[in-house]
């Protein structure tokens, strides 16, 4: 991994770390950061940046690993019924489909083929989940995806475009 520093005026400097190729566009993608200071502080926290990028970029590791610290962060201030009900929904569902796969190398393909898995066995005793609950865990992997890619472990979210069962709504009468 590479990364440049340049002046931007007195005591300012701009910190660029070359970040790979955008899978959509094709194109370069940089991490900028600017920093105040003298030049050798500029270039210290060029080596941290640069060591930043680099575990964000190879550490993206495993599906549960993401899980696990996204249910860490985010749960802080969730009600005991919603963190019990999250937690159950990526202990039994999630972890056990996906958990073992790396983030960076998760598709949309990927999750459909396990939403229609969900629909088809898995409930208890491998009957068909109910297209509400297949919801629920979209939503869940979502929102773990979501914070993957604010952590710069994925530049794209693969559940964005994935097609869960519609949440079904009581019939009102």
């Amino acid at each position: 991994m590479s990364g440049t520093i340049r002046q931007r005026g007195p005591n300012s400097w701009q910190l660029r770390v070359y970040a790979g190729i955008d899978p959509s566009s094709g194109r370069q993608r940089w991490s900028t950061r600017t920093v105040r200071g003298s030049e050798s502080e500029a270039r210290r926290e060029l080596g941290r940046f640069l060591e930043e990028a680099t575990f964000a970029r190879i550490h993206a590791g495993s599906v549960a690993e993401l899980l696990d610290r996204w249910l860490a962060v985010a749960s802080v201030d969730w009600a005991p019924s919603t963190k019990r009900e999250t937690s159950s929904l990526v202990e039994h569902h999630l972890k056990p489909s996906l958990g073992h796969q790396p983030v960076a190398k998760l598709t949309t393909t990927d999750i459909d083929d396990f939403y229609a898995d969900l629909r088809r066995h898995g409930g208890r005793e491998r009957r068909p989940l109910a297209p509400g609950t297949v919801h629920r865990v979209h939503v869940v992997l979502h929102r773990a995806l979501a914070q993957a890619v604010r952590w710069e472990w994925i530049w794209l979210n693969p559940a964005t475009d994935a097609s869960p069962p519609r949440s079904e709504l009581p019939a009102t009468g």
